[in-house]
């Protein structure tokens, strides 16, 4: 759209550049043709009837004499016609070429590279107030600074044309896991991770990586690499920094000095964290809006509109109300087995569990299994047949962060916003024994 504008403007200012040329030909034109019409008169008299003086008689005798002015002619050489002529052809390329430099998109590659020095910058006083210390990055003989940044779209990263077409569009996880291996010595390609990855059903040229950082640690594992999926995080080892320039939020890790973005709502200025570090609220003032986040996965799990206010702060009221629900599940645990933990939350006459989001439930850090199509597994049934309908979700038990010597677990989750947009949290908890 941009592009479309500048040459619209280009173009305008070409025909007036134009036209401002072919109006001063036309006149100096004019002129030349008149000047040379005058010579041609008076080249056509005799020269010896040439007047050169008027003399002023007066009763016979001579009072006084005027000597006539030759006239003035206005002559200039046929060279200033054609370096005109140059100058006027030379202005039409050059506006011509502009035109084309602004529709081929050349124009909007530069206006972008200024736009992001922009963004740059703005990112830059907006975390200036955070100690991340970033100036040590990365560190000396270290992994970090091996690593060599690798283009998905290069042919030699793959082992076949068909591989470069197609797989090249869903490389992230390859690119991503390769950069990272060859920084400690290997030498692989992006093809050698993604068949890996598709031997292993985590991965498919149409939806990419699936399964998360289960996944990731699944391939890494292959390779030799020991990798942690979800490890636990508290709210000490975090910096959530919001980003309003780019709409985004920041999680910082402190430990590994890693940092994931989120996308958020407008103009995020405001963030606050919940005091069991479980959620994180997002204030975005040019959204009206709270983006509410699931801390375990860094996702958004609600977005509370504030219509009529412009939020650039977020404050917790300490003590606010948590409900207590009764769950229902499997005594006994086995880390070992696979599958999921089905948990059900029971309804009660003074509390609905159909209202619970269960994209905000977790059982001792694990979150709700997803299916391959990225639903999440729950259901809402009758579990202990009182006539209330209980939510049943079934937990990803590999995610569970339960040591063999712990005899409670704890569930813990959101409602849906009510009519007001307040969201409650509920909690509840089992006596379980641990198989490790």
């Amino acid at each position: 759209m941009l592009s479309a504008v500048i040459t619209a403007l280009v173009f305008i200012v070409m025909l007036l550049l134009v036209a401002s040329f072919l109006v001063g030909a036309s006149r100096e034109r004019r002129r030349h043709l008149r000047s040379l019409a005058e010579q041609a008169q008076e080249c056509s008299q005799p020269s010896d009837l040439q007047v050169t003086a008027i003399l002023q008689l007066q009763d016979g005798t001579v009072i006084g004499v005027k000597k006539t002015r030759s006239p003035f002619v206005f002559s200039l050489p046929a060279s200033w016609y054609r370096r005109r002529r140059t100058l006027v052809s030379v202005g039409l390329l050059l506006m011509l070429s502009l035109t084309l430099f602004l529709q081929s998109g050349l124009a909007d590659g530069a206006m972008q590279g200024i736009k992001q020095e922009f963004a740059l910058l703005n990112i830059k006083q907006h975390t200036s107030a955070y100690d991340l210390s970033t100036s040590s990055l990365p560190l000396d003989g270290t992994a970090s600074s091996r690593i060599i940044r690798v283009d998905s779209a290069d042919r030699g990263q793959y082992n076949s044309d068909y591989q470069w077409r197609v797989w090249s569009y869903a490389s992230c996880s390859g690119i991503a896991m390769e950069e990272v291996m060859n920084a400690y010595g290997r030498h692989f390609i992006a093809a050698d991770v993604l068949q890996v990855e598709a031997n292993l059903g985590v991965w498919d040229v149409y939806s990419g990586l699936t399964g998360g950082e289960n996944s990731i640690a699944e391939a890494a594992n292959y390779f030799g690499f020991k990798a942690v999926p979800n490890p636990p995080r508290t709210l000490q080892a975090l910096i959530y920094v919001a980003n309003k320039g780019s709409n985004t939020l920041s999680v910082v890790d402190k430990a590994t000095r890693g940092v994931m973005t989120v996308g958020v709502g407008s103009n995020p200025t405001g963030v606050a964290v919940s005091t069991d570090g479980s959620t994180v609220y997002v204030a975005n003032s040019l959204g009206a809006s709270l983006s509410v986040l699931n801390a375990l996965t860094n996702t958004v799990v609600n977005t509370i509109p504030l219509i009529g206010s412009f939020p650039v702060a977020v404050a917790l009221v300490p003590g606010s109300p948590v409900i207590t629900v009764n769950i229902d599940m499997p005594g006994v645990i086995n880390l070992r087995s696979e599958g999921t933990l089905p948990v059900a939350i029971l309804s009660t006459a003074n509390f609905d569990a159909t209202r619970v989001n269960p994209e905000t439930i977790t059982l001792a850090g694990a979150p709700v299994k997803m299916k391959p199509n990225h639903t999440l597994m729950w259901s809402l049934e009758d579990v202990n047949g009182d006539g209330r309908l209980d939510l049943v979700v079934h937990i990803d038990k590999e995610k569970l962060q339960l040591s063999a010597s712990e005899t409670k677990a704890v569930l813990e989750g959101q409602t849906y916003p009510d009519v007001n947009n307040i969201v409650t949290s509920i909690r509840g908890s089992a006596t379980v024994k641990i198989v490790p």
